[in-house]
């Protein structure tokens, strides 16, 4: 089971950092970015809040995927990803309750984690 955890892919260069934000949900979890440029100010990551942070950031839940937790433990393997240290449980909390206040959240990633609490609940 993978715990809610941070990875960074390099894109052209430039690590960006994502958030596990379940528990899998079978083989698959739900991620999310963050981004400097401002979109929702009320999902907003400050300095301090997780050590990748250096100002204050946004969560990008318009960008937000689902993906297999083998794709992740690949690019982990493989170095394409890098393991960040956990964020602390209430930013996983605050970003987690986002997805579903967010307008910006796909009705994908909306519906995942709507099953995933249902079923969290009836466990």
């Amino acid at each position: 089971m993978l715990p809610p955890q941070c990875v960074s892919p390099s894109i052209r260069g430039k690590e960006h950092l994502h958030f596990v934000v379940t528990d899998p949900a079978g083989e698959k979890v739900p991620i999310v970015g963050i981004t400097s440029s401002v979109l929702e100010v009320e999902f907003a990551l400050n300095r301090g809040d997780h050590p990748f942070i250096r100002h204050q950031s946004y969560i990008n839940y318009r960008k937000a995927q689902i993906i297999s937790t083998d794709v992740i433990k690949r690019c982990l393997n493989e170095g394409l990803r890098r393991r960040q240290r956990d964020a602390r449980e209430a930013i996983i909390q605050k970003i987690s309750e986002g997805v579903l206040e967010s307008s910006r959240s796909p009705e994908r990633i909306k519906n995942f984690y709507r099953i995933f609490l249902k079923n969290k609940t009836s466990s």
